[in-house]
């Protein structure tokens, strides 16, 4: 079968994509006003991202993810916000 005539699963529009968790403006802290925000990943991070952290590009949030963790960290002052977003499935 083509990935052309693939169907979408019906979980799909369910699922939250890297876009959907991925910083598109600026965002500023709610806490100091500040703009020296990073996005917070989440999972077991493997050398490139390790990397990245080091740089101070991302922030770590640990290895598992659950609905209602901080999307964003502040640099200035710590303050994690921004929730990741919760998605809830339909019951048949």
């Amino acid at each position: 079968m083509s990935t052309k005539n693939k169907k979408k699963s019906s979980l799909s529009k369910y699922v939250a994509t890297d876009k959907d968790l991925t910083i598109t403006k600026k965002e500023t802290c709610p806490e100091c006003g500040s703009l020296d925000v990073l996005e917070i990943v989440y999972g077991c991070p493997g050398p490139e991202l390790v990397k990245d952290f080091d740089a101070g590009k991302v922030w770590l949030g640990g290895c598992i993810r659950s609905a209602g963790d901080p999307r964003l960290y502040c640099q200035d002052c710590g303050e994690e916000f921004g929730n990741v977003p919760t998605i809830t499935l339909p019951v048949d």
